[in-house]
C-alpha cells in the first residue's frame, strides 16, 4: 500500500451510559395466598383480556376478582402484577416472598389478598424497608369498635408509624376494593401531576361501609381510612398512611428522592462513558447538585404540584470548608429541601346573608 498521512487526524466516537432505571410509581403489585405459577413468582398483565385468558390467574378466585378491579376503573395504570406471597401464619416467610417479587420486578403499592392483622403488620414493616407503599383492607371488629392495642389494626400500624401502610375499613372482604381505589389513585403519573387519595371513588359494585359516627371516630381516631357516601358518591377519605401523613406525601417524597437520585446518578455515568468526571471543584460540586435543581423545579410546576412554587432552596459547600480528608475519600455531601404543596380536603365557610 502506498505511503499516505490519512490517520493524522483520528476520530474516536464516544456515547453517554444507557439510560438508568428509572422508578415506576404506578405499578400495583396484588400479593395473593393462593395464586401458583408455574414460572417465576409474579406475572404482570396490560389489559383484562390477558388476565381473563390466564388460568392461573382464574384458578385464584380473590386474585382474578382483583384484576377485575384494577381493569374496570375507566383510567387506571396501564399494568397490574400479581405475586405469590407466603402466609405468615402458615409457616412461611411472607417478607422473603416479597422480597422475591420485587427482585423480579420492583412495584410500588402492594395490596394483600389477606385481611389477617399479622400479615398486615408485617408486610407494613417490609414496606417501610422498601420505601413502597401498602394499601391495605379489613374489616377488623376491633379496628371497627376503637379497641385498643395489637388487635386492632388500625393501631397497630398507627403504633408502627412508618407512614408507609394505608388501612381502610371495608366490611366486606371479598370485595377488592382497596385494588380499585389504588389504581384510581396511582394512574395519575408523578412526573406529570399529583392528586390525593382522598374523594377517589371506586367503579364497580362496591358497597360503602354502614357504620355509625362513633365507628367512623374509632377509625379515623388511629388514622385509618372509611369508604363513605358524601352528598351521592361514594368515596374513601381522608387517605391517611397509618402514621398520619397523607398517602400523596409520601409519595412526592419518593418521587422527590428517586428523581435526584436517577439524575445525578445519570450524570456520573455520563461522564464516566465520555472519559471524563466530575471534578471535585466549586464548578464541579454546583454543575452536580443542579441535578437536584432540576427535579426541584419540575416539582414545583403548577401543574405538577408537588412543591410550593418558589419554596425550594438548595445549599453546596464552599470548597474551602471541606476537609482535605473528606475530599481525598471523594465524598461530597449537600443539602436540598422543598415544601409540599399538600391538599385542600375540608372547606369551611362563614356565609353571612344581609338584609336588602
Amino acid at each position: 500500500m502506498a505511503a499516505n498521512l490519512n490517520n493524522n487526524v483520528i476520530i474516536n466516537i464516544l456515547k453517554t451510559a444507557g439510560a438508568v432505571a428509572r422508578a415506576e410509581f404506578g405499578l400495583i403489585c396484588y400479593g395473593s395466598n393462593d395464586v401458583v405459577f408455574a414460572t417465576g413468582v409474579h406475572k404482570v398483565y396490560e389489559s383484562i383480556a390477558a388476565a381473563r385468558a390466564d388460568t392461573e390467574l382464574a384458578a385464584s378466585t380473590q386474585a382474578a376478582a382483583a384484576a377485575e378491579a384494577f381493569f374496570a376503573q375507566p383510567l387506571h395504570p396501564p399494568r397490574f402484577m400479581v405475586c405469590e406471597v407466603d402466609d405468615e401464619a402458615g409457616g412461611g416467610e411472607l417478607e422473603d416472598s416479597l422480597d422475591a417479587a420485587f427482585a423480579a420486578q420492583p412495584f410500588y403499592c402492594l395490596c394483600l389478598q389477606s385481611r389477617a392483622i399479622l400479615q398486615i403488620v408485617t408486610a407494613d414493616t417490609w414496606v417501610a424497608s422498601a420505601y413502597v407503599q401498602q394499601f391495605a383492607q379489613s374489616s377488623d371488629a376491633a379496628f371497627l369498635a376503637g379497641t385498643p392495642g395489637a388487635t386492632n389494626v388500625g393501631d397497630a400500624v398507627n403504633t408502627a408509624a412508618t407512614n408507609r401502610t394505608m388501612v381502610l375499613y371495608h366490611a366486606t372482604d371479598t370485595e377488592e376494593l382497596t385494588v380499585a381505589l389504588a389504581a384510581a389513585f396511582f394512574v395519575v403519573d408523578p412526573d406529570v401531576g399529583t392528586t390525593t387519595l382522598a374523594r377517589q371513588t371506586a367503579t364497580g359494585t362496591y358497597t360503602a361501609n354502614d357504620i355509625t359516627d362513633t365507628e367512623k371516630a374509632n377509625i379515623l381516631g388511629v388514622n385509618g381510612n372509611v369508604y363513605l357516601p358524601e352528598l351521592g358518591n361514594d368515596i374513601i377519605f381522608p387517605g391517611t398512611m397509618g402514621g398520619g401523613d397523607f398517602c400523596d406525601q409520601t409519595l412526592s417524597a419518593d418521587w422527590f428522592s428517586a428523581r435526584a437520585k436517577e439524575r445525578i446518578v445519570q450524570d456520573l455515568q455520563d461522564k464516566a462513558a465520555l472519559k471524563t468526571k466530575v471534578p471535585y471543584t466549586q464548578q464541579g460540586m454546583q454543575d452536580l447538585a443542579a441535578n437536584v435543581v432540576s427535579v426541584q423545579d419540575q416539582g414545583e410546576r403548577v401543574s405538577v404540584g408537588h412543591f410550593v412554587p418558589d419554596s425550594s432552596t438548595l445549599t453546596v459547600p464552599k470548597l474551602e470548608d471541606i476537609s482535605s480528608a473528606v475530599r481525598a475519600s471523594r465524598a461530597y455531601t449537600f443539602a436540598a429541601s422543598s415544601i409540599l404543596a399538600n391538599g385542600i380536603q375540608t372547606v369551611t365557610v362563614n356565609i353571612t346573608v344581609l338584609d336588602a
